[in-house]
């Protein structure tokens, strides 16, 4: 539910530490191997080896969302998140823990009238 009130505001961000992808990518990447066996949603990646992963067909209350560098595991792990903001701030700490610049993130709701 959270990314598809993303996407109802936005297609796809670029922020400093990489990307949330456009709707039509998300849809593509996830029909890949091995995001399509194990039910992952796709959503973005980094600049370097990870994809940001949403888990299909989880509780709201559940964990849902994990970074799974593909470089590093041989396999996807359990989701380790349980919302975006989660996601998108541990990403953002990783970056400013290794650039010069550091980038803030900020996440809020976006009235129906913007």
């Amino acid at each position: 539910m959270q990314l598809e009130e993303l996407y109802k505001k936005y297609d796809g961000v670029l922020f400093p530490f990489g990307m949330l992808y456009p709707v039509e990518q998300a849809v593509e990447m996830s029909s890949r191997l091995p995001f399509v066996e194990e039910k992952w949603f796709c959503f973005g990646q980094d600049h370097f080896s990870s994809y940001w992963l949403c888990k299909m067909d989880t509780a709201v209350e559940d964990l849902a969302f994990t970074i799974w560098d593909h470089e590093m595991q041989s396999a996807i792990e359990e989701p380790s998140f349980q919302t975006l903001e989660e996601v998108l701030d541990y990403v953002a700490m990783e970056y400013n823990s290794s650039e010069l610049d550091e980038c803030s993130v900020i996440i809020k709701e976006c009235d129906e009238k913007d």
